[in-house]
Formats: C-alpha cells, structure tokens, sequence
C-alpha cells in the first residue's frame, strides 16, 4: 500500500488476502477487492462487523477512523464450486456435494 501511495493512486476500499496454509505457516499468495470471487463468500461470511458501514466509511474516507473489525469463529469453505468452462482440463462434476477439508490444526 505504500508503493500505491507512493504512485499517487492511493486505495480506498476493502482488501483482503488470500492465503495458502503450509508447513512452514501461512503465505500469502494474493490479495484481492473484488466481492464476486468465490473466496469472498468465506469470508464475508465471517465477518460480524456490519458491512454497509465498512462500504460507507470506504466511500467517504473515513475508513482509517472505524472500529476494528468484529469476526465470527471458526471457519469457512465455498458454498459452490467455481464454474467450469467447456473445453476445460479440469470439467465440473456435478450431483457431488463439495469436499471440505477439516479445519485447521497447529
């Protein structure tokens, strides 16, 4: 961010960040805003803290002044696989309900 700063095209809104679990602890392999992607279902679907209000404060550039952010326990996995594109090497099954791994353990 401050490189984006830095550019002067500072970013205003919601970011997060996609992360892979490995032996040696979490890494980061993306960060992303846009709520269409699959992962934002999980996790949206976590977060306590009213969205709208977020959204708002994004809006008006007072996103530095919110409270911190209130998350539910636990964990999430997608609701639904990503779409598959025919042609695909990876095609869709369907009638499958999706495999969710067990959570996390240290």
């Amino acid at each position: 961010m401050t490189d984006v700063r830095r550019r002067g095209t500072p970013f205003a809104g919601l970011l997060y960040v996609g992360l892979v679990i490995t032996v040696a602890g979490p890494r980061v392999i993306e960060f992303n805003a846009r709520f269409g992607d699959p992962e934002t279902q999980v996790v949206l679907a976590l977060l306590e803290t009213p969205l709208g209000g977020l959204l708002h404060a994004a809006a008006i550039g007072t996103l530095a002044e919110h409270p911190p952010l209130r998350w539910g326990d636990g964990s999430a996995a997608p609701t639904s696989p990503p779409p598959s594109t025919a042609g695909s090497q990876f095609p869709a099954e369907t009638g499958q309900p999706p495999a969710v791994p067990p959570p996390f353990e240290r």
